[in-house]
């Protein structure tokens, strides 16, 4: 074991973590002594040369991130040399050896600072406003067409710990932050980072970083620029970037970003026999272990290569992102995985599911135009997947039988062990991976998973715990932050419901409103909307594209789990992570979770335009196969992404989101009139032939179809009724189509389908 390359690693994760000590004390209070003592050798002077009387010392944070260590010594394990620990974190702005100038061009390579110069960002209170500024959400500051230089937020993000309820990362008022509320940070991550007595250097690190997101993904890595680097992604990236140059044998080209995706997994997943019973538990046990495969696979390379978690720069939806080393070890261990992955493939699943790798090499410069390395890794692993397989069937000669497969067919052990699991989830704390293999669906190419219960214990030999907050640990627990977006619904005790007994649950028609959304144009907001123009900062770097990813993940993976629980119980979460979810519920519940979730991006954004959000939903029958139900909702996903996208279609029909609010509220109001008699199901069926003839005329404009409008005055006359109040108040409401600039008429057929499918 390479000790040095820990200690490197550990120092640069924590060379910053001085700046929430520095928040959490009056100026030069929380200081022991010693770490006063050290204020010559550890900050640099500031000031005109020319007047040593008016030089002060600045960077005071790295005499808090000394004493960090000073308090937490006592629980290093013996495998970090700690008087090299402190001198290669607390000596990153006074760097004298070659390790610690090492730490010291990570830190720059990660805020990409050498090329770029920005504008200072300065707040009304001046230079100690860093004492009270907030980390400033980065999704709000997305760009695409770089009109105005960004200079400040209206918003900011909470000063709290990041636990089990997500919504702590939506954006609140940019008010100032209290002297206290940083104390809190500090002493609760101090109190945390003593419980890790894990002596692998690998596992203390995988802890570390749990608890450094816990407490850290709200403190501003800079204030001196726009503050929107959450200190917690700047950290994790100068300890990757640092590890890469520590470890790198080409050193032009010291780096590895290394990608990879699933193909065929569409079809695989929701590939299952109609009328199969138990099929909701089923899809689920089968959609939770092909995420968790992702994980299989980061884990794997990782501790092969032995580079701590802190080099996983993305890992949601299915997809990864790794930096690496750009030496012969890691390139084999690349091959080798590679190479492992589709023997799996074609040995468990005859090619149809596979997962693709792709890496390329850069230099510093790539690393500090990190969005454009994105692309170039992609290209990459696009020609891969043209390529499937290929590593594993081009051979020297052509062997037909090993192109030639038959179509999977899973046994039925393993369809019973996914039932099982899909059974066993919603009593499941955590999830134990491992390097054994076992046998069953647990198996993984390079390991096997258990589930864990909140009572239950971890298993010893356990190489990580993915813990969803209430899994019982101990000190010795590999411990990783997750966020599995897993809610289903439950009878009493924890029977999970079937697709028949969720249908039941909705109003009206037993049906069920199958949901697919994702984000809008991400690719090219990474690539484009980060990118700074003349007088706007620029956010290419690495740390910026970690805060975004993750501030992503952390709405989609953990967000809407927690919208669901509390708002929407009878809706079945699929899968939702990255920028996209799959969620089925009760019709006209599934119809309201989408319409609330659009409206929740939106806030979590601030309403950015830039954002925005399509979605498809299919309403079906429970009996309706997954995965054509699936295809179908995907077909209407794509009719929403026609442009203008940031659309919704329902019923085959396509809406921006504000006309869909206003088409739901409408229903649900033609429905009130059906239910309690104002109106009948004739005369709304009449409204929805006239909402077509509107539609057709707007799609073509024939003016032919205007003849609704004397069609519906007819019908008025003859009959609509208008004793009661409510008679009078949906005739004059009605009476009001014949205007065919009314608003209402565009969503008409939704808001007519809503109420006849409630009745």
């Amino acid at each position: 074991m390479d000790s040095t390359f820990w200690d490197v690693s550990l120092a640069a994760l924590i060379h910053d973590i001085g700046k929430l000590g520095q928040r959490a004390f009056p100026p030069k209070g929380g200081l022991s002594e010693q770490s006063r003592r050290m204020t010559e050798i550890l900050c640099p002077k500031s000031g005109d040369p020319r007047f040593p009387e008016k030089q002060f010392h600045s960077h005071l944070h790295v005499l808090y991130t000394n004493e960090f260590l000073n308090l937490v010594e006592n629980s290093l394990p013996e495998c970090f040399d700690f008087s090299q620990m402190i001198n290669l974190s607390a000596r990153h702005h006074q760097p004298e050896t070659d390790l610690q100038k090492l730490v010291t061009e990570a830190d720059h390579l990660a805020s990409a600072i050498e090329r770029v110069n920005p504008p200072e960002y300065i707040t009304p209170e001046g230079y100690s406003a860093y004492r009270k500024a907030r980390l400033i959400p980065i999704c709000g500051q997305i760009q695409l067409e770089h009109k105005n230089a960004i200079t400040g937020s209206s918003c900011g993000h909470n000063v709290l710990e990041w636990g089990s309820d997500s919504s702590v990362l939506f954006p609140i008022e940019n008010t100032p932050v209290q002297e206290a509320e940083w104390k809190s940070l500090w002493d609760s991550l101090l109190d945390r980072w003593k419980n890790n007595r894990l002596n692998d250097p690998w596992q203390y690190l995988t802890r570390a970083l749990s608890d450094l997101e816990a407490f850290t993904w709200c403190v501003p890595a800079a204030t001196n620029v726009f503050p929107d680097i959450s200190l917690y992604d700047h950290s994790r990236a100068v300890s990757a970037i640092a590890g890469c140059i520590y470890k790198n044998e080409d050193k032009d080209n010291p780096f590895l970003l290394v990608t990879g995706d699933f193909g065929g997994i569409q079809k695989y997943m929701f590939d299952i026999k109609h009328g199969e019973e138990g099929s909701a538990k089923i899809l689920r046990g089968r959609s939770f272990s092909v995420r968790l495969f992702v994980e299989n696979v980061v884990f794997h390379i990782l501790h092969k290569v032995q580079v701590p978690l802190s080099h996983r720069i993305m890992s949601a939806g299915g997809r990864m992102y790794l930096l690496l080393p750009n030496n012969e070890d890691c390139l084999n261990t690349l091959e080798t995985t590679a190479r492992e992955l589709d023997a799996w493939s074609l040995e468990t699943t005859n090619g149809q599911l596979r997962f693709n790798l792709g890496w390329v090499s850069t230099n510093r410069d790539g690393i500090k135009d990190f969005t454009n390395l994105l692309i170039n890794v992609n290209e990459a692993l696009d020609q891969q997947a043209k390529r499937p397989l290929s590593r594993s069937l081009i051979k020297q000669a052509w062997v037909e039988d090993e192109f030639l497969r038959p179509q999977v067919k899973l046994s039925d052990q393993i369809i019973e062990e996914e039932r099982e699991m899909g059974q066993r989830l919603p009593k499941t704390a955590g999830v134990a991976f491992s390097h054994d293999t076992g046998d069953g669906i647990n198996r993984f190419p390079f390991g096997r998973f258990d589930l864990i219960g909140k009572n239950e214990t971890i298993p010893e030999n356990s190489l990580a715990v993915l813990n969803w907050s209430e899994l019982k640990t101990g000190n010795n627990d590999t411990v990783v932050r997750s966020r599995f977006a897993r809610h289903v619904p439950v009878k009493s005790g924890s029977e999970l419901l079937t697709f028949e007994d969720i249908a039941n649950q909705a109003a009206g028609r037993s049906a069920l409103g199958f949901v697919k959304a994702d984000i809008d144009n991400l690719g090219f907001i990474i690539s484009n909307g980060l990118k700074g123009s003349e007088g706007a900062p620029d956010r290419t770097s690495i740390s910026h594209f970690a805060t975004l990813s993750r501030a992503l993940e952390g709405f989609f993976s953990g967000y809407v789990e927690n919208l669901i629980e509390k708002r929407f119980p009878l809706m079945y979460l699929v899968y939702s992570g990255g920028d996209d979810l799959l969620a089925v519920g009760p019709w006209d519940q599934a119809l309201d979770f989408i319409i609330t979730l659009r409206k929740e991006f939106g806030r979590y954004v601030e309403n950015n335009p830039d954002w925005g959000l399509s979605a498809g939903v299919l309403i079906g029958h429970s009996k309706t196969p997954i995965l054509q139900a699936v295809d179908q909702a995907d077909e209407l996903l794509n009719k929403s992404k026609a442009p203008p996208k940031d659309k919704i279609t329902i019923f085959n029909q396509t809406l921006n989101w504000a006309d869909a609010r206003k088409a739901l509220d409408r229903g649900k109001r033609l429905l009130d009139w059906l239910s309690n008699g104002t109106v009948n199901v004739s005369q709304i069926r009449r409204l929805m032939t006239y909402s077509r003839m509107f539609d057709e005329y707007h799609r073509t404009g024939d003016t032919s179809n205007l003849r609704y409008v004397y069609l519906l005055i007819y019908d008025l006359k003859r009959n609509w009724k208008d004793k009661t109040y409510e008679e009078k108040e949906a005739k004059t409401w009605a009476q009001r189509l014949e205007d065919p600039s009314f608003k209402d008429l565009p969503a008409l057929t939704l808001s007519c389908h809503y109420a006849l499918y409630g009745v």
